[in-house]
């Protein structure tokens, strides 16, 4: 598989805390789409127990503002989205105290599958390519907040692309 960026690797991070936290058994699409919008964040001022660098920080920046562009030319709330997101996974009853592992969804590493042939071209998996994946098949709980605000996934998906 191809590197992720430092961007990428801190959603994933995210992801799998959401993941735990939620009682998931699996890391789902949906987590890392919270790992993703949650970079605004970081963009913020990490915190110290990320421990990044001014290099890693200016990355992370960097592909927020490219995130950023597309997400205000088709009006998607980051925060809305990501709190809905949250809410719609609910709860689950995985313990995941025996089982110090998450693993990714069959369905979630299809979608970093996707993500790394969008980026032929790249050198590293950006979050701009793994959010064009899963808005290309966002299912139920994406999808509707997507439809909601009248966005189209094939015209998110493009912009995130170019």
């Amino acid at each position: 598989m191809k590197p992720l960026s430092i961007a990428t690797d801190i959603a994933w991070q995210i992801a799998v805390r959401e993941a735990s936290a939620s009682g998931s058994q699996f890391i789902e699409k949906e987590h890392v789409v919270i790992g993703i919008l949650s970079l605004t964040k970081i963009t913020a001022g990490a915190p110290d127990d990320m421990k990044l660098d001014r290099k890693q920080l200016n990355a992370i920046r960097a592909e927020w503002a490219a995130l950023s562009e597309v997400f205000s030319s088709v009006s998607f709330n980051t925060t809305s989205y990501r709190r809905e997101l949250r809410k719609n996974l609910g709860k689950g009853s995985y313990n995941h105290h025996t089982d110090k592992v998450i693993h990714r969804s069959p369905e979630c590493k299809a979608f970093f599958k996707i993500a790394a042939a969008l980026s032929r071209d790249s050198n590293e998996l950006s979050v701009l390519y793994l959010l064009a994946a899963i808005v290309g098949e966002p299912g139920a709980a994406l999808g509707s907040l997507l439809t909601a605000d009248n966005i189209k996934s094939s015209e998110l998906k493009k912009l995130l692309i170019e």
